[in-house]
């Protein structure tokens, strides 16, 4: 029960100088037994003024909210391409980043790099969708200077099918497309016969990924390929690259000399610069590079 004047003149004096030390009012209301109309009334007569009711002075976890400003390293501009891959925005000002439960350490890295304490938490997705009964992990942060930097490069509200290429400077783009990578990417590597081959694919609305091979293509030589619209989906497209040599070419790119990446793809990519390394890689007539034993 509140006992709005059961207070001595020392609470009274520890309760202004808890607010002023920036305690709320809910708080202190609750620790003395009293209504937050009595610790309000208690502040006026103080001539302590009240502060505004802002977010910041109810967040429970902390952060680097200044993450995304400029300027640009190759961490931050991976987290933006992955963001953009497998991460939104909620009209509520939060950012969430989801992954498989499996890659729960790369969570942990970007939790890391934002300083944050924020919990990440294990759930089971539902529905009728593919993902039906997976289990996955995430984290969510609110707060709105993160998500207006992250807005600026294209991380958006509702961004599915409407991902776009930020304007970056040239040496950060191999790290933006490597988180991108990373996010909706997929590598293969496989026996043929006596062969080994390798596939390179990547998911994304079409101009996205036009973009993306055109920029690939002046950086390695790798083919212009063109996407290819997924079935079943009026905005997603698959953008393929196929054979061992080509496909090492691309991930030596993406991958070697970084810093920052999701080790289970790192690993793959490895193993197929290494296939590549230690094999011939010759083209032959059914248009397929292969890698003799």
């Amino acid at each position: 029960m509140n006992k709005p004047f059961a207070l001595t003149d020392e609470q009274r004096r520890v309760i202004c100088e808890r607010y002023i030390a920036g305690e709320s009012s809910n708080k202190l209301a609750k620790d003395y037994g009293v209504t937050k109309h009595n610790v309000l009334m208690l502040l006026e007569t103080r001539h302590i003024p009240r502060r505004a009711n802002t977010p910041e002075l109810r967040r429970t976890y902390k952060c680097n909210h200044a993450y995304f400003d400029e300027p640009v390293n190759e961490h931050k501009i991976y987290w933006i391409g992955l963001l953009l891959a497998d991460g939104c925005i909620t009209a509520k000002n939060t950012i969430m980043l989801s992954l498989q439960k499996t890659d729960i350490k790369h969570i942990e890295k970007f939790r890391s790099d934002l300083n944050s304490n924020h919990p990440i938490k294990v759930f089971t997705q539902v529905g009728n969708g593919f993902g039906h009964g997976k289990v996955g992990a995430r984290i969510s942060i609110n707060s709105v200077t993160l998500t207006d930097s992250l807005i600026r490069y294209g991380v958006v509200p509702r961004k599915t099918g409407n991902q776009q290429t930020p304007d970056l400077p040239a040496d950060m783009m191999r790290h933006f497309y490597r988180g991108y990578f990373d996010g909706n990417g997929s590598i293969s590597l496989y026996s043929l016969r006596s062969w080994l081959n390798s596939e390179v694919e990547l998911i994304g609305p079409r101009q996205f990924l036009e973009d993306f091979s055109l920029w690939i293509a002046k950086e390695t030589g790798a083919n212009h390929n063109t996407p290819r619209q997924c079935p079943n989906s009026e905005v997603a497209f698959r953008l393929k690259f196929g054979g061992l040599r080509q496909s090492s070419t691309i991930l030596q790119y993406l991958y070697t000399n970084s810093t920052i990446y999701l080790d289970r793809k790192y690993d793959i990519a490895m193993q197929v610069i290494k296939a590549a390394d230690n094999q011939n890689s010759h083209r032959r007539d059914d248009g397929l590079t292969l890698a003799r034993q």
